[in-house]
């Protein structure tokens, strides 16, 4: 979100920004739990286009054509990412921020999961039964809304 801030910016940009960053927060990326998400320059920019498409999942970030820019929705995190010293440590605005942003795209799905936690003690009973619950609850949500 600081990378693009109040402006217009080129994807290919962003991206190479994204990467740029990633290298000058090393000390931030080591401390950090998950190294998974590692962002690392390439050619295709593939690492750091994760983390694009993240951001417009979530609608933080609109992306059209070439360019890509903050949304309404994203303008928060602007302000909230003023204070940061280490960009992985977020404050408990943000954390809420992000929890209300990811309920409102996959509540659905979010929830369930939730559900199946408390329900299953086994991951494989967890995994094996998720992708039911889920149907199914989505079936009953859908007979709800129906209109006739």
């Amino acid at each position: 979100m600081k990378i693009i801030g109040n402006n217009f910016l080129f994807v290919d940009n962003t991206l190479r920004k994204l990467e740029s960053w990633a290298k000058a927060h090393q000390k931030e990326v080591e401390e950090y739990s998950g190294k998974s998400g590692l962002i690392t320059a390439s050619p295709k920019h593939y690492p750091a286009k994760r983390y694009l498409h993240l951001a417009e999942n979530l609608r933080l970030i609109k992306v059209s054509r070439s360019e890509c820019a903050v949304t309404k929705i994203g303008q928060p995190i602007l302000y909230l990412a003023e204070s940061s010293q280490n960009p992985f440590d977020l404050t408990n605005e943000q954390r809420c921020y992000l929890l209300k942003r990811i309920l409102e795209n996959d509540s659905d799905c979010f929830l369930q999961l939730l559900k199946s936690l408390e329900k299953y003690n086994e991951i494989k009973d967890i995994f094996m039964y998720f992708k039911k619950t889920l149907l199914d609850h989505l079936e009953r949500k859908s007979k709800s809304l129906a209109i006739f």
